[in-house]
């Protein structure tokens, strides 16, 4: 059953004796941006919020949580460890925290650099129509003006990435999460659908195909447009420059 995040699942039916429901939840690592400042994150696995044990010590300020460090600990319980303020902080389930001080939240800056995307065929950079903060802002490309949307973040998710813009804490995926040809990409909550998994495949020559883990099609431009505001669509390895980005750090 499909359901829209935000929203309640109807399941309507005839039922009968002996039926079962089964609820399956994506129980991953989930990095929640606060929805008034994108740099303040709390940490999901499933449905628990994880909390980070901070023993005796009183906290002054969010610790600065390099968000790539999140590791599990215990294949048996919600055991996780992170590093923050530069030092190793055990995590757990939110509802187990008590006896020690404790926070959810975390500065979203330490340890994780950011990124500017450049296509190889324009030699713009990626990011969001009018700098939108909402689900569903459309990714463009557009000249290295220096703003915040710009700038992206690699969270890694096994073997491929999540994107996570800088500026409105939303990550890259598709739209509808289409498998089609030139289906649009846009930025959306990251709530562990496959279309916000990239792979990067290095090309050898300083740049990158980025491909979609859920459709299989690559990171360009519409018809490559060399264009600012150009749409930002998937597409076939085709081989065209617009399929090819340099990873630019900040």
């Amino acid at each position: 059953m499909t359901t829209t995040p935000g929203t309640y699942a109807s399941l309507t039916r005839s039922w009968t004796s002996g039926d079962v429901v089964t609820l399956r939840l994506p129980m991953r690592v989930i990095v929640q941006a606060a929805n008034d400042n994108a740099n303040v994150v709390a940490l999901t696995y499933g449905p628990a919020v994880l909390a980070g044990n901070y023993g005796n010590t009183s906290l002054s300020a969010l610790p600065s949580l390099d968000v790539n460090s999140v590791t599990r600990t215990s294949t048996s319980s919600l055991a996780f460890t992170a590093r923050a303020n530069g030092t190793q902080v055990n995590l757990g389930p939110f509802h187990d925290a008590h006896g020690f001080n404790y926070t959810v939240y975390w500065s979203a800056g330490g340890g994780t650099t950011s990124y500017r995307l450049v296509n190889a065929g324009s030699g713009m950079v990626l990011g969001i129509l009018n700098m939108s903060t909402a689900d569903g802002g459309l990714a463009l490309q557009w000249r290295d003006t220096g703003t915040a949307d710009h700038n992206w973040q690699m969270i890694t998710d096994g073997s491929d990435v999540r994107l996570r813009n800088v500026h409105s804490g939303k990550v890259l995926g598709v739209e509808n999460m289409s498998t089609a040809d030139n289906a649009r990409v846009l930025q959306w909550s990251d709530n562990g659908t496959a279309d916000h998994k990239w792979t990067l495949i290095p090309n050898g020559d300083g740049t990158h195909k980025i491909r979609n883990v859920h459709s299989g099609k690559l990171l360009g431009i519409l018809n490559g447009s060399t264009s600012q505001g150009a749409q930002v669509v998937q597409d076939s390895d085709n081989g065209s420059a617009d399929n090819r980005w340099r990873l630019v750090a900040n």
